[in-house]
């Protein structure tokens, strides 16, 4: 009989306390991986330089990249496009949203890492959850559980690869990209199902019910706190309007002095926002906002179509609404009148309302003194935003975080992360370094402004990563998971190979909660080639439910980075990410346990 180490103890005792930690939210999780690195190196669990190994490894430096990456997508407009595709076939349909999320995901998780493919829908997503009016959380579940469930269904996985190369090196044949097909992708589409059936019976009861549903988006925050919801209208040209063609630009001179058009909108496109060469044909709509808009509409021949309307999904991610605001000791002959301000005269920054001594001003903006302490809402672009800074000194105080910011830079940017993807799906060089490698090129020609490299990386899932990295490897350094396995003793009390290879597939999935997929695949292969070998069945048949079950992250965000990066995007706890993954867990489980038995003959 075989006995646990003292170390094997230590190891296990650490694991149970991260795992309440976590699951209990008693400490915030990167504190628990700090936490926990420290112990491992208190008790000397493993050499000093294996404890810190976690901030080397290839998976941290994996998602650094991908947050550089990511980001750049963002800043340059790439991902609007992609989400805006996204957009046309979801509309704001819930069940489309999740359809569209769900099948892109695995559709690019087929053919690349897992962790990738979220680098790149990431702010896909996030837009297209902006253009839906939804939550964006509502939508990260769906693109963890397409990316995993997409990662399951190919070779080109980590763990799959590495339980691969182990029956290969054992003297197996390996498996080919379509061995996982067969199991993997009508699991997709069990994923799917789940995921709508969820969103239409339980919607009430779970997700309605979530706080983040009554949370306000960042535009209807700005416009309700200056009470311009009621005051946004989309007109109709009239064939009489004297606007018929002419620009923004031209015919902004006729407008009332508390009325603004921002947009052109043609067959529900919009063509213009603030300025721009189109002009106005007959039949078009225009966004405008202001007071007084009967007799606005009454001297320009327009017709109100939509009162309180919602600007929201007609933006464009270059212009959108921003607060800045005017510092101390600014010298107030400078800019006597708002009007003064260059931009503002250009009409490339538009103020719409003001708040003064808590006091809310939303007329004649253009003709007031800014005095110390004023905040002005303004719409307009980066390129206007960062203009009107240079020429004030004022600061801005909120700035729409979908703000597309070097508009010209969406090509290479888009160049880039698709060389970038193709490198890393053909294993031409390690995925970590071509995603890498990928971040440094989009630094190096503009595609993100170099201040803000630091900014746009979430280190807390950096920390949470290395800290938690160690802990795999006490897992497998001090033989505790040898001992647990040799303690279960599996080859006593199951006598069939279909219950044989349900108990290597609930292993592994055991081993992928607590050290991830990557490392569970590692230990698990060895052991499910010998239970083969001993129980005389095929170890490749074993061998692909040690692989299933390392792709079973569906119960905690910490066992799988694409979880972590989602949760931490979305702000979903451990709890909610466990209740919604418990129910697929176990139909998941069924599945694949019946895809083993009528495919692979277990």
């Amino acid at each position: 009989m075989n006995y646990m180490t003292q170390n094997a103890w230590i190891t296990l005792t650490i694991t149970v306390v991260v795992a309440i930690l976590l699951i209990f939210e008693i400490l915030r999780p990167d504190i628990v991986a700090i936490l926990t690195l420290s112990a491992i190196g208190i008790f000397q669990l493993l050499p000093v330089n294996a404890v810190f190994s976690g901030f080397s490894s290839s998976v941290v430096i994996t998602i650094i990249g991908i947050y550089i990456l990511s980001a750049s997508l963002h800043y340059t407009g790439a991902a609007y496009w992609v989400g805006t595709q996204l957009y046309r076939f979801s509309g704001t349909s819930n069940t489309r949203l999740i359809i569209a999320t769900t099948l892109a995901a695995a559709a690019l998780s087929l053919f690349m890492n897992n962790v990738a493919v979220v680098g790149v829908l990431l702010p896909a997503i996030i837009t297209l959850a902006g253009k839906a009016q939804v939550p964006i959380r509502r939508l990260m579940i769906p693109l963890a559980y397409g990316t995993i469930l997409g990662g399951m269904s190919t070779l080109l996985t980590t763990s799959n690869l590495i339980v691969s190369s182990a029956l290969e090196q054992a003297g197996y044949a390996p498996f080919t990209i379509i061995d996982f097909f067969p199991i993997g992708i009508p699991v997709i589409f069990l994923g799917l199902l789940y995921l709508i059936v969820v969103n239409q019976i339980n919607r009430r009861q779970f997700i309605d019910k979530l706080p983040y549903n009554k949370e306000k988006s960042y535009i209807q925050r700005l416009l309700s706190h200056y009470n311009l919801t009621d005051q946004i209208y989309l007109l109709d040209v009239l064939p009489a309007s004297p606007t018929i063609g002419k620009s923004l630009s031209e015919i902004r001179g006729t407008f009332p002095p508390d009325t603004q058009v921002l947009g052109i909108v043609r067959n529900r496109r919009v063509l213009n926002l603030l300025k721009g060469p189109a002009v106005i044909a007959e039949s078009d709509q225009l966004i405008s906002i202001g007071q007084n808009i009967q007799s606005f509409c009454d001297d320009q021949h327009l017709s109100i179509k939509k009162d309180r309307f919602d600007i929201q999904p007609y933006l464009n991610g270059i212009y959108s609404f921003h607060e800045v605001s005017v510092p101390a000791h600014m010298h107030h002959d400078k800019f006597p009148l708002c009007s003064d301000i260059p931009v503002m005269q250009e009409n490339e920054l538009i103020p719409l309302a003001l708040t003064r001594q808590e006091q809310i001003f939303n007329e004649q903006i253009l003709q007031m003194a800014p005095l110390e302490g004023d905040t002005f809402l303004c719409f307009g672009d980066y390129a206007g935003l960062t203009a009107f800074q240079q020429q004030t000194g004022w600061r801005v105080t909120q700035m729409d975080p979908n703000t597309i910011q070097r508009p010209g830079k969406w090509l290479q940017a888009f160049l880039i992360a698709i060389i970038t993807i193709v490198i890393a799906a053909f294993n031409i060089i390690p995925v970590h370094l071509a995603i890498l490698s990928g971040a440094g090129l989009l630094i190096l020609n503009g595609c993100i402004d170099k201040t803000k490299i630091y900014q746009v990386v979430d280190w807390q899932t950096v920390f949470l990563v290395a800290g938690l990295w160690p802990l795999g490897l006490a897992i497998k350094e001090t033989g505790l998971a040898e001992t647990l396995v040799n303690q279960i003793h599996l080859m006593r009390f199951v006598d069939t190979p279909w219950l044989l290879a349900g108990a290597v597939l609930l292993l592994s999935m055991l081993f992928t909660q607590i050290i991830g997929g990557q490392v569970a695949g590692i230990i698990s292969i060895p052991i499910t080639i010998s239970i083969a070998q001993a129980a005389n069945l095929d170890p490749r048949s074993l061998g692909m439910a040690a692989a299933l079950g390392c792709s079973f992250v569906f119960l905690m965000p910490f066992s799988h980075p694409v979880n972590l990066i989602v949760t931490r995007t979305g702000n979903i706890s451990v709890k909610e990410f466990l209740r919604l993954g418990t129910p697929f867990f176990i139909i998941l489980f069924v599945a694949v346990m019946l895809g083993l038995h009528f495919i692979w003959g277990l």
